[in-house]
C-alpha cells in the first residue's frame, strides 16, 4: 500500500503554496534526521491506544461531529460505519453533525450517505445535520466551526478512527474548536495497513505544522523588508 496514493496532491489542494510548504516539511525532516517527524508519529500513537469510546456531557445539547471519510461507489466503508455507530451509542441522543462532501469519483457526499446509513438504522432526520462541502479533514473542522456558531460550546465530541484522531484534534483546535476525540473503534488492532495510516497522519501533521512555520518566516521577511 503506498504512503501517497494517486489523489494526494489533488486531495491536498497542491497549489504554489502546497508547494512550498510540501518542500519545506521535507527539508525539514531531513535536516532534524525525523526527530519532528517521530515524535508526531508517537503523538499519533499516544492518542490511538488512549482514546476513550464514550464522553460524559456536561450539556447534553451540544452535538457530536464526525469525520467524514471516502465513499467506494458511493457506499460507506466498515470504517466509516464504525464511526457512524459509535455515535448512536453516545448518551443524551445528541444532534449528528456529518462531515465531507463529494471526493473521488463519488457522486454522493461523504455526509449524505452516512445519513442514508442512520436512518436505516432509526436515527432521527431531525437529529442529523450535513456539512457536505469539505473535501479532507482540515476543510472537515473549518466547515464544522462555521455550522457551530454563534452558539458553539467550549467542548464538543468528534468521532473517527483511532490513527485519525491526533490529527483531527489539532486541526480542530486550528479551526477553533476545542475537541474531546472519541475513537470508533472500541481498541486498536495494529496490522501493515494502520501502520501506513498512521505514518501518513503524521507526515500530513508535519506537512501542517511546517506550512505555520513557513508563514510566520514569510510573514517576518515580509515586514524585515519593508
Amino acid at each position: 500500500m503506498p504512503l501517497f496514493n494517486k489523489d494526494f496532491f489533488k486531495d491536498s489542494a497542491f497549489g504554489w503554496d502546497g508547494l512550498n510548504t510540501f518542500v519545506f516539511s521535507n527539508s525539514l525532516i531531513l535536516l532534524s534526521l525525523g526527530l519532528g517527524f517521530f515524535y508526531l508519529l508517537t503523538k499519533v500513537l499516544w492518542l490511538a491506544l488512549r482514546a476513550e469510546t464514550q464522553v460524559a456531557y456536561v450539556n447534553q445539547q451540544y452535538p457530536v461531529l464526525i469525520a467524514g471519510l471516502r465513499l467506494h461507489n458511493n457506499q460507506i466503508s466498515l470504517e466509516f460505519k464504525q464511526r457512524l455507530e459509535r455515535a448512536k451509542q453516545l448518551p443524551g441522543r445528541p444532534v449528528i453533525i456529518l462531515l465531507g462532501g463529494v471526493t473521488a469519483n463519488n457522486t454522493v457526499s461523504e455526509a449524505r450517505a452516512g445519513e442514508l446509513y442512520l436512518l436505516q438504522q432509526g436515527v432521527e432526520a431531525e437529529r442529523i445535520i450535513k456539512e457536505q462541502q469539505s473535501r479532507h479533514t482540515l476543510e472537515n473542522m473549518q466547515y464544522a466551526y462555521a455550522l457551530l456558531r454563534p452558539d458553539h460550546p467550549e467542548a464538543i465530541a468528534v468521532i473517527s478512527s483511532r490513527y485519525h484522531l491526533y490529527r483531527l484534534s489539532i486541526l480542530a483546535r486550528s479551526a477553533g474548536i476545542k475537541a474531546i476525540p472519541v475513537a470508533a473503534e472500541s481498541r486498536l488492532r495494529v496490522n501493515g495497513i494502520i501502520v501506513m495510516r498512521m505514518l501518513k497522519e503524521a507526515y500530513y501533521l508535519h506537512w501542517f505544522f511546517s506550512g505555520k512555520l513557513w508563514l510566520w518566516i514569510s510573514n517576518k521577511c515580509s515586514k524585515g523588508c519593508a
